[in-house]
């Protein structure tokens, strides 16, 4: 929803980025003669200014300002969005820092499970003052926000990099892998293990310098208590990526140790030089298995380039028996610089040659600005013809990468004008646009002059909103219509389960032996309403028992976990309604 131009201007007040006297001192200067004061005009000239960025033109337009001042701080840009909430680009309003805020989602702080792996965060970035790592500023709550204030990094992860550039040189990987272990080295001192070494969380910033990211799945060696513990493993909450994953991180994420990160790290040096990770695989139980069971790849059969020595010293950090890798970082780097040191002269790039080298083919040029699903604009609002406007003002901007979701829905109906401005500073225009008390509508394919605006528009109104009544009532019968199927229609247990993987399997649905399973995923097996319990039984594997509360019509989701036992005669099965015969009693002490 746009806002009128006094509402623009005191917004901008209230956010104490301008004063009203100084936004209409501008006006009176930027203002094009007797031009009337109008709020896009006005977003757009103080964007091309430098006044505003286009995520605060925006949240000023659509009146959504409040949540651009946290504190002190001062919000710029929305740099990414994750589970737990988002970061944005931040200024401090008096020491005009610029930072990196990690705001927390109000839904996440809800539980005290999540206040307490935030507080750990919090504790653990205190510690952390590193070249490698992102350092933390601050930590504070505003207006029951939890957030978190970071050193902002002006570059790109590694995994943006293999994307755009495909595998790094063996100089490089070494050189970005070398300068993460060091700042691993540093947690590690500190008590602190990392948890969710990859690629992602390595960003190279404009000065070939690595630095170390989302320290929020750590383990504080010294705070760790049995409802810390405890929080570390429930809802998948601290499981980390399983393409990284060491085989005990798989098995136990709160008995791992430093050495699950020298794993990562060596999984990530395996990513860098060859662009995959080192067991690819298209399920998830298929990459854990891998870790556990398959041969440790080579790195020779990948990659030519890489000498036998630094094979040898990624085959130890990926070991899959924990004591069999280096004990700690500091022999992770020894290793890794003493096979620097064997290749040949000029090979190695060093840290400024490496991202030279990088930026030949790809410029670091920040973040992505990535605007939220209620920020997104319809074809014909006025909010697409406001972006539209800042875009003509500046269509080239090296600070601020276009963000493809503003523009998102095809706009066949709305015409989008990049023209060049005639002789008397108009552009050519294809539709008529009628404006009133702020909401533009657009109507293509009409000309309407001025003394007939009105009326048109009162008209075009009228039939518009004919036109939404009787939307309403279509989309109210059809509503019922589902309503009434879906209390009517037969509960089902739906379970995304491969048919080649059913052969041998026993499934049992409230005591009784399903016979006759289809070969179709999902598999959907018709249960009554209540309490049903589902018992899977697969040799090999430890049994799946669920008790599945369904209710009426309902189609209920069942995920299954499959957890391989290794002893003999493991998962042997037998039907709850066996046909053998029961084994005699025993006759009576005296007969």
């Amino acid at each position: 929803m746009s806002v009128t131009y006094e509402q623009f201007v005191q917004n901008l007040d209230d956010l104490e980025i301008m004063s009203a006297d100084e936004v209409r001192a501008f006006w009176t200067v930027e203002a094009d003669g007797n031009e009337i004061p109008d709020s896009q005009k006005l977003a757009g000239k103080l964007y091309r200014a430098g006044k505003l960025t286009k995520y605060q033109a925006v949240r000023v337009y659509q009146n959504k300002h409040q949540g651009l001042l946290l504190g002190n701080y001062l919000i710029l840009d929305q740099l990414g969005r994750g589970g737990m909430g988002e970061v944005f680009k931040a200024r401090h309003r008096r020491m005009k820092r610029l930072v990196a805020v990690k705001v927390l989602s109000p839904s996440v702080t809800q539980s005290e499970q999540s206040r307490r792996r935030f507080q750990r965060e919090v504790e653990a970035a205190a510690k952390l003052v590193h070249p490698n790592i992102v350092t933390a500023f601050d930590a504070d709550m505003h207006k029951g926000i939890h957030f978190l204030v970071m050193e902002y990094v002006d570059g790109k992860d590694l995994g943006v990099w293999l994307k755009k550039n495909g595998p790094f040189t063996v100089s490089q990987s070494m050189d970005c892998i070398i300068q993460a272990a060091r700042g691993l080295q540093f947690a590690h001192d500190a008590g602190v293990i990392h948890r969710d070494i990859k690629p992602q969380n390595m960003l190279l910033d404009g000065n070939g310098c690595i630095k170390i990211l989302d320290m929020g799945l750590v383990s504080l060696d010294e705070a760790e208590d049995e409802d810390s513990s405890e929080d570390l493993t429930q809802n998948n909450q601290i499981m980390g990526s399983v393409d990284y994953m060491s085989p005990e991180q798989a098995e136990d994420v709160s008995s791992v140790d430093l050495r699950a990160d020298i794993y990562g790290l060596g999984c990530t040096l395996f990513r860098l030089l060859t662009g995959k990770p080192p067991y690819p695989a298209d399920k998830l139980i298929e990459k854990l298995v891998a870790h556990r069971q398959r041969p440790i790849p080579s790195l020779l059969e990948f990659c030519p380039d890489v000498s036998p020595e630094l094979d040898k010293v990624f085959q130890r950090m990926i070991a899959k028996n924990r004591e069999q890798r280096q004990a700690s970082m500091q022999e992770v780097i020894q290793d890794l610089e003493r096979c620097q040191g064997m290749e040949s002269p000029g090979t190695h790039l060093g840290q400024s040659a490496t991202v030279a080298a990088v930026n030949e083919s790809a410029p670091i040029s920040g973040f992505e600005v990535n605007y939220s699903e209620e920020e997104q604009v319809d074809a014909d609002s006025a909010m697409l013809r406001f972006v539209q406007t800042l875009e003509e003002y500046n269509p080239v901007d090296t600070n601020i990468e276009d963000d493809e979701s503003i523009l998102l829905e095809s706009v066949n109906d709305a015409v989008t004008n990049h023209g060049t401005a005639g002789d008397h500073g108009s552009l050519p225009s294809r539709e008529a646009t009628v404006q009133k008390d702020g909401d533009s509508e657009t109507m293509p394919e009409l000309r309407v002059r001025r003394d007939r605006a009105t009326e048109l528009s009162r008209q075009w109104k009228g039939k518009k909103r004919v036109k939404i009544l009787q939307l309403i009532a279509i989309v109210a019968i059809i509503s019922l219509s589902v309503f009434g199927w879906y209390l009517t229609r037969q509960p089902q247990l739906v379970i995304q389960w491969a048919p080649e993987n059913r052969p041998g399997v026993m499934v049992i649905l409230n005591n009784q032996v399903l016979e006759g399973i289809p070969s179709t995923n999902p598999l959907r097996i018709n249960v009554q309403r209540g309490t049903n319990s589902l018992e899977i039984r697969r040799r090999g594997f430890q049994w799946i028992e669920k008790r599945i509360e369904v209710g009426k019509g309902e189609r209920v989701k069942v995920t299954l976990e499959w957890v391989p036992i290794d002893f003999p005669g493991a998962g042997d099965m037998q039907a709850p309604d066996s046909t053998q015969p029961p084994a005699p009693a025993e006759p009576p002490p005296g007969t």
